[in-house]
């Protein structure tokens, strides 16, 4: 029995890559508040900044990668897919993405994805993989990285730390995530490109 995630978006395949269709993302950080103060994610701060439009949040993208992936990978995807990413350009509300992904050979459990406005230009470029077993594109960018000088946002930090112990944490599906993420994944849901009923319900 074939694995249906239950998506209704139109796939093209050609060249051995599988493609979405055009998608305008949508923004829900515009009330996001941190410091006492809005977001870039907010249009007047955006503007303040001398960008031309609030900046759609990263992860709202790899929404458009899912149904690609599940026609590759099926449920696995679902199970233990990975997702390494790097952006190369902002998208703001009402420009069109659309997303590609190579298909990997027969028993591959790693592909390269990326993402281009309407005019060819690169959103992002990433792995997406069955577990993380092979060299993702953030293994291989940081391998080429120089150690810093001085750490300041993430001063403290070290690559590899971990907790004293595994925190299990409970995320209900209308609860507020509070001023950094004014919306709950209820929320989400209604607003995403791609929808699944493996999003939906219990």
């Amino acid at each position: 029995m074939t694995f249906d995630a239950g998506f209704d978006t139109p796939l093209s395949n050609e060249d051995d890559v599988v493609s979405g269709p055009f998608r305008r993302p949508l923004q829900m950080l515009h009330d996001q508040e941190y410091g006492g103060h809005s977001s870039i994610h907010d249009g007047d701060m955006a503007a303040e900044l001398g960008f031309t439009g609030a900046p759609i949040v990263g992860p709202t993208h790899f929404n458009q990668f899912v149904p690609l992936l599940a026609e590759i990978w099926g449920q696995e995807w679902f199970e233990r897919g990975c997702f390494s990413s790097h952006y190369q350009n902002m998208v703001v509300e009402g420009e069109e993405v659309r997303a590609f992904v190579a298909i990997p050979a027969k028993g591959a459990t790693i592909t390269r994805a990326w993402a281009e406005k309407v005019d060819g230009t690169p959103v992002l470029e990433a792995t997406a993989s069955l577990g993380a077993t092979d060299p993702t594109i953030l293994d291989e960018r940081r391998a080429k990285l120089r150690p810093p000088e001085q750490l300041m946002i993430l001063e403290g930090i070290a690559v590899g730390m971990t907790g004293r112990a595994d925190e299990p944490v409970e995320m209900g599906a209308h609860q507020n995530m509070g001023a950094l993420y004014p919306f709950s994944l209820a929320d989400k849901i209604t607003k995403i490109t791609e929808s699944s009923p493996w999003y939906a319900g219990e």
